[in-house]
């Protein structure tokens, strides 16, 4: 396999006998899901008494705002194998 400095391995799949992930990282995954969950709840609560071209509006500017920030650091993380919401 070509080598290169965007590609981390630790993104590459891996055979199931080389899991070796225990109940307190599944409890950190599911505490991290509870986190995203409970998130865009109170994100919906926050844009209901919004119009919806309000709401459009800043989905694109917030949508924006995030691509240019990845796309500013994205080689950086790759580089040193930090994810963004890590780096940030």
């Amino acid at each position: 396999m070509k080598r290169s400095h965007l590609k981390s391995p630790d993104l590459l799949p891996i055979k199931q006998k080389d899991r070796n992930i225990t109940k307190l990282g599944y409890s950190f995954m599911w505490v991290g899901m509870v986190v995203v969950l409970a998130t865009f709840a109170i994100g919906g609560a926050g844009v209901v008494s919004l119009s919806l071209p309000w709401v459009i509006l800043a989905t694109i500017i917030g949508s924006l705002a995030i691509g240019f920030f990845i796309s500013l650091i994205a080689d950086i993380g790759i580089e040193h194998g930090l994810s963004f919401p890590v780096y940030m």
